[in-house]
């Protein structure tokens, strides 16, 4: 594929991956860096770049290789994680609760967002404001079941017990609607398969209906 495109970012982390399995850590940085030149605004190799720095306890080529996929893409909500978590990995919380709330600024309606920031909030200790956090990542999305279990982590933490029984139990209370609604619909399309088929009607109606009781 290079042959015809020597910027062809998948041959490029290809050819890195191999240099990887192959212990060939020059090269897998050289293939990433090209990637990185090459593509300045895809954001997989400035993580692989990352990771591998991180890995190797280099924090400034670490944190630098994050704030630079930052720099170039700075509405990139993966590049702002990305940041985020390699500030957190070099233990400066300050800083990654800061990254988080830009990203959970730019991606307002992501629960993971909030969900992101509130971790960050927690590892730093600042509890009230996790719980912020997490209400608003719920608001955007009620049943975002990892924000409700780590809610409900947080009060236990604070030993408010009966105000995590209360999150469990709305949680209980939604998967059982859900599963209500699911069970409503399965009967009603059997209810309407059966129909058919007493009509005799062999249908594609009737097929499809049943192909998709059957992966219900």
């Amino acid at each position: 594929i290079l042959g015809k495109d020597k910027n062809h970012l998948q041959a490029m982390m290809a050819l890195a991956g191999l240099a990887a399995s192959q212990n060939q850590n020059d090269k897998y940085v050289e293939w990433l860096e090209k990637a990185v030149k090459g593509h300045p605004n895809a954001i997989p190799p400035y993580t692989a770049l990352t990771r591998y720095y991180l890995a190797k306890r280099d924090a400034r080529k670490a944190l630098a290789m994050a704030n630079e996929a930052v720099n170039t893409n700075p509405d990139s909500h993966e590049a702002l994680k990305l940041l985020g978590d390699t500030q957190t990995s070099l233990g400066d919380k300050a800083g990654a609760i800061s990254t988080f709330i830009r990203l959970a600024q730019k991606a307002d309606q992501s629960p993971d967002a909030f969900l992101q920031l509130a971790l960050a909030q927690i590892a730093d200790k600042k509890l009230k404001d996790a719980r912020s956090s997490l209400q608003k990542a719920l608001q955007r999305q009620p049943n975002h079941i990892p924000s409700q279990e780590t809610l409900i982590r947080l009060e236990m933490t604070e030993n408010k017990p009966d105000a995590a029984l209360h999150i469990a139990r709305g949680q209980a209370a939604r998967h059982r609607g859900r599963c209500a609604a699911r069970s409503s619909w399965l009967a009603a399309g059997r209810r309407r398969l059966g129909r058919l088929r007493r009509r005799r009607l062999p249908t594609l109606a009737s097929r499809g209906l049943a192909a998709a009781l059957r992966d219900a």
